[in-house]
């Protein structure tokens, strides 16, 4: 069976620099993307321009000798600056590499098909058909075929897609030229006298070098320890929400047993032992979260905050209330408060009677002269 052979299709490249000589610097009306630091005699990579060649667009390489010059500077320039040099002297001049070359172009693809009818316009577009721009103005676009240079013009730009200046963008997607049966069997039999290249053998290491084995036991002991630091302070956080729920829970059991919800409702606030915050309390957000209903029956507090608590004082979760918010109502740690006043106990200080319109008016005082006895 015949193998069929394709010619691959040669890649059209763009139009190489045109290699001219600095007659003269150029002045600063270009502004700050002008070439500057230009000697009269130097040589310098035309890669683009306006297409009247006004202004034209210059690099200036290292000068090395013979191809894959390093640009050096580049900018814009005035054409009147330069001459363009003879075909003798440019075959002297080291150029710059493809690759640098690409970058300071512009590619772009045709999408679709046009025919231009005006002067200076390019005669025809065909769809996948590859340009280098040279101006842009407006929406219309300056350039040249890369297979046919000379087919050049202005056609829209909105017909063209730009592609990535890069060799990949250079080569064509269509399909390539078949060989005919002779050249298919010459070829062939070309390869088969050709001696099988020596296959390459890669050996690697049966065991990793103690230095990086080591490192690696090193870094996974690492985070094994900070992966059981996570777990340990998660662990911890859920226990604390779970003591703080439990407590919450058999405060309230308590509270409910002894029925204290009925007193505090027919009694003013200022009956309650007062009291104040000296460790802040919220309810747990951690990681480990716990139930909504838990955080509503919990009474955020923080250091400085003035609460009556309406619960029992022997248990270790008071139930009570800020200062200034008696309808909000919740629970907290009695680690957290410290006692200010207590308006029911015993050694409360007593007011005098009859200072507070209670009890007997006192007695008027006796006048001196009555109080002198009687002979």
């Amino acid at each position: 069976m015949a193998v069929n052979y394709c010619i691959p299709q040669a890649v059209p490249l763009p139009r190489p620099p045109i290699f001219a000589r600095c007659v003269e610097p150029s002045s600063d009306s270009l502004g700050r993307d002008a070439l500057r630091d230009l000697t009269a005699g130097e040589v310098l990579h035309i890669t683009g321009g306006i297409p009247d060649g006004t202004v034209v667009y210059a690099v200036a390489t290292d000068n090395q000798k013979g191809h894959g010059a390093l640009p050096s500077r580049e900018g814009w320039i005035e054409g009147s600056s330069i001459e363009v040099l003879p075909p003798q002297e440019a075959s002297a001049v080291a150029r710059i590499h493809l690759r640098e070359m690409l970058k300071r172009v512009t590619l772009v693809r045709a999408e679709e098909d046009w025919y231009g009818q005006d002067d200076g316009c390019l005669p025809s577009l065909q769809a996948g058909e590859l340009l280098q721009l040279g101006a842009v103005r407006d929406m219309w676009a300056y350039g040249w075929s890369l297979e046919q240079p000379s087919r050049r013009g202005w056609f829209p730009i909105s017909l063209a897609r730009r592609l990535d200046p890069s060799i990949s963008s250079l080569i064509s997607t269509e399909e390539s030229e078949e060989l005919p049966i002779s050249s298919v069997e010459a070829l062939a039999e070309l390869l088969r006298s050709v001696p099988q290249p020596p296959r390459l053998s890669t050996t690697y290491p049966p065991d990793l070098p103690p230095a990086v084995a080591a490192s690696a036991m090193e870094k996974q002991q690492r985070w094994e320890e900070q992966f059981a630091e996570i777990d340990a302070q998660e662990a911890a956080a859920k226990r604390s929400a779970s003591r703080a729920m439990q407590e919450a829970e058999a405060a309230q059991r308590s509270a409910e047993e002894l029925d204290i919800f009925a007193a505090p409702d027919s009694l003013p606030d200022d009956v309650f032992p007062l009291y104040v915050c000296k460790t802040p309390f919220a309810p747990f957000q951690g990681r480990g979260r716990v139930a909504s209903g838990a955080n509503n029956a919990l009474l955020t507090l923080e250091v400085g905050d003035v609460v009556r608590v309406v619960s029992l004082r022997d248990i270790d979760m008071y139930c009570g209330f800020h200062e200034d918010k008696s309808t909000t109502r919740g629970w907290f740690p009695r680690r957290c408060v410290e006692l200010l006043e207590d308006p029911l106990a015993a050694d409360a200080d007593a007011a005098p009677v009859g200072s507070l319109g209670v009890g007997p008016p006192p007695l008027p005082e006796v006048p001196p002269s009555l109080l002198v006895s009687r002979a």
